[in-house]
């Protein structure tokens, strides 16, 4: 789950908000700590907490996994579409091929490709945008082309905009 500062105009068109995400999502540099909770259809949730950079925008990310301690210090480096992944437990570096950005990550419904997105609104088009009095729920699907997965849905408090695949 990515939390996104966003000021959430509710007069604002669907794609208007969505190249709104890619305006304030694009920072020159950013650090931060992400908590991602996978809830499994038995009930049981996982959770992850990941330390974030970003530089250049997010042309540059750095995640590193740290914790549960299974994963501690498994990290992926992304640097323009290319994706490379340290694991300690081995030591080695491994590239992420092509072919294999769509596979699930660290058992999430994300892929890869997910997390290298830099623009939003050049992989996406926002089809629907549903409003209450302090939530919207913004749906978009992949452009022609794309191999990102096909539909996520947005929600924001008017702070943050959190992105989740909608399946």
């Amino acid at each position: 789950m990515f939390n996104v500062l966003v000021f959430a105009i509710l007069s604002l068109s669907a794609n208007e908000v969505l190249m709104k995400v890619d305006s304030v999502a694009n920072v020159p540099h950013s650090i931060g700590l992400m908590k991602e909770t996978i809830t499994r259809t038995s009930g049981r949730k996982r959770t992850f907490k990941i330390r974030y950079y970003a530089k250049d925008g997010m042309e540059k990310q750095l995640m590193v996994y740290v914790c549960p301690n299974l994963v501690k210090g498994t990290g992926f480096l992304m640097v323009g579409d290319e994706i490379w992944a340290y694991f300690p437990e081995t030591g080695r570096t491994r590239k992420i091929a092509s072919h294999a950005k769509r596979s699930k990550m660290m058992g999430s419904d994300f892929t890869y490709e997910d997390m290298s997105i830099n623009r939003y609104s050049e992989k996406f088009k926002a089809v629907s945008m549903k409003t209450t009095d302090k939530l919207f729920i913004l749906t978009v699907v992949s452009k022609k082309g794309s191999v990102t997965s096909s539909e996520y849905a947005s929600f924001s408090d008017g702070f943050f905009l959190r992105l989740r695949m909608a399946l």
